[in-house]
């Protein structure tokens, strides 16, 4: 972790003051400034009151007084809007800032983090928590600034003009920071409770809407609903107690300073009568004790919101800390993959310990290379060790001899290339979907129009494009929605293949179309690219018939190694997946 990130974990707040010092500095002086100037209008109100009450009329001071007046209230009116707009980029450049953090720091981390996490729990975290952070460094430490700084001048003016009805006034005040320790400890506890069950309801809302069909289709729309209903109850009472809290602070913090209303009125409302004091120095202090509520109401508002801030923060720092399976920053460049080795590879599942065991491969350049076995057979497991999503416990796995740990690993990602059995297309035009991996000054120069055709010909989906409503340019729901399941598994295809890799892996991926469309889009490619090594993961015999090599696997092992006709011979398993299929020569 680079020293940046660390002070960032370490202290919040003070990173993104280093990196937004301007609208920070700025809009916190504006806002001094501003309740200096905001305290000064009772003082011109005493000044206005005091004049009047001496019964002589003399239109110079009247408009010199109208002036005063009228100068305070517009310096307060620009300054106001001046640091509300500076201080508002403060928090909303640091909120911008740490939600592209996280977000990078996701890209970065590895299968096993994805496997353990809740993609519901993520968008709590990415929108949500950063907001009650982004709430915590904005409005919640502007209130503390606001707050305390009309403090350290509300209290000399009042007692500038008395200090006796100061002390009096302000008796009840030593009880504040005992209420404010102990409803900041409070609220902490109960916002971090309050946002994991946010994220509990949230990870299982994005859950039954992405298997509504599937609860539709067992009629499990009920027994869903109670479900539902249970995460919801949890995150109302967590979100009650919150309110709890919230909700006692400001009306404490009123009572101990409106008290000092009543005490003003007793005392000083017999100097006034008496003549000790004016009637405008009266005046002038009772405005002073009520913009005084807001001080303390606004610490209370402040402490609550820095406090869910930083319980946010503490939840954001936990996914921050999360350290990625591996570093980019040193290795060896990868030009070419001319061949890939798996040596006495052995890897184990921690939930059920199957994984693979004793794993010797050989693929060199222009290889044709498939993948079979009853299911279970660790057929997947072995093409993610080749993609470096999986980490061997045991053995190595060699790149043109050298072992891949030697490599950068983003570009073992850019010459290797996974077409999952799982097709995942993004919303966006059928165009942007299949151009998806490449870059784009790469696009513009290489993978014109005429390319992308010859792609989508190659896999078969060409014809089904060329009917939709906007054809390349047609939108595509969510997921692909609009595509059959078939039509989809194609694009991703297209979408593999267009990055020109030096390998592709091919996991089922076509298990959604007929075999011998199957065969004809193998066939193309075959054709297209016969340098490529190509490893294909499937359940139908026929397809693989004329690959170089082929791999039977059972149980985590590889149980034969040959061509078509050799394992007919020497495999069991093998010959009798074909005698089932009718794959026999």
């Amino acid at each position: 972790m680079d020293s940046e990130n660390q002070l960032l974990l370490k202290s919040p707040l003070w990173f993104y003051i280093s990196q937004n010092k301007r609208p920070f500095f700025v809009g916190l002086t504006l806002l001094v400034f501003n309740n200096f100037v905001d305290c000064l209008t009772p003082l011109v109100l005493k000044i206005a009151i005091d004049y009047l009450t001496v019964g002589i009329y003399d239109l110079a001071e009247i408009v010199r007084i109208s002036a005063m007046f009228f100068g305070v209230i517009g310096t307060l009116a620009l300054t106001r809007y001046g640091w509300r707009v500076i201080w508002g980029r403060f928090h909303t450049l640091s909120a911008e800032d740490l939600r592209n953090r996280i977000f990078n720091h996701y890209t970065v981390l590895g299968p096993k983090f994805f496997t353990q996490s809740s993609i519901g729990q993520m968008m709590s975290l990415i929108t949500n928590d950063v907001q009650s952070f982004r709430n915590g460094i904005g409005p919640g430490l502007l209130t503390l600034v606001d707050g305390t700084s009309l403090l350290f001048i509300l209290i000399p003016m009042m007692i500038f003009i008395d200090w006796s009805w100061t002390w009096k006034c302000l008796l009840f005040m030593p009880i504040v920071p005992f209420l404010i320790n102990f409803i900041m400890k409070q609220i902490w506890k109960n916002f971090k409770a309050q946002q994991d069950r946010l994220s509990e309801m949230t990870g299982y809302t994005q859950e039954l809407i992405s298997g509504i069909r599937t609860i539709k289709t067992f009629a499990q729309e009920e027994n869903k609903k109670n479900i539902f209903n249970q995460y919801s109850k949890r995150y109302e009472i967590a979100t009650n107690k919150m309110n709890l809290i919230d909700a006692f602070f400001e009306p404490v913090m009123k009572l101990s300073v409106a008290s000092g209303t009543l005490i003003l009125f007793y005392f000083g409302g017999m100097e006034v009568i008496t003549g000790v004091k004016t009637v405008g120095s009266f005046i002038a202090f009772q405005r002073y004790i009520q913009k005084i509520i807001w001080p303390m109401s606004a610490l209370g508002f402040g402490f609550s919101q820095w406090q869910k801030g930083m319980a946010a923060f503490s939840r954001i720092k936990e996914q921050l800390e999360n350290t990625p399976d591996f570093a980019d920053d040193e290795g060896l460049d990868l030009n070419k993959v001319e061949s890939l080795e798996l040596k006495d590879v052995e890897f184990y599942y921690q939930q059920n310990g199957f994984g693979l065991e004793k794993i010797s491969l050989k693929i060199n350049q222009g290889d044709f290379v498939g993948i079979v076995g009853p299911v279970g057979a660790g057929k997947s497991t072995l093409v993610q060790i080749l993609t470096r999503y999986l980490v061997p416990q045991k053995g190595d796995f060699l790149i043109n001899g050298i072992s891949y740990s030697k490599f950068k690993f983003s570009q073992i990602w850019k010459k290797i290339k996974l077409v999952p059995q799982e097709a995942f297309l993004f919303s966006e035009t059928v165009k942007n979907n299949v151009i998806f991996g490449v870059s784009e000054n790469v696009i513009n120069q290489e993978y014109q129009d005429l390319k992308i055709d010859k792609i989508v010909e190659q896999v078969g989906i060409k014809d089904e494009i060329m009917s939709l409503p906007h054809q390349f340019e047609s939108q595509l729901g969510e997921k692909g929605v609009n595509l059959s399941g078939g039509q989809k598994q194609r694009l991703t295809l297209a979408r593999g293949i267009i990055a020109d890799a030096d390998v592709i892996l091919l996991d089922d991926t076509l298990s959604a179309v007929d075999g011998e469309t199957e065969e004809l889009i193998q066939n193309e490619l075959y054709l297209a690219n016969p340098q490529q090594i190509r490893v294909v993961i499937t359940h139908r015999i026929k397809t693989i018939i004329k690959a170089s090599k082929i791999v039977v696997m059972n149980k985590g092992r590889i149980e034969a190694i040959g061509t078509h006709k050799e394992l007919l011979m020497t495999s069991a398993i093998y010959r009798e997946m074909a005698q089932i299929q009718g794959a026999e020569l």
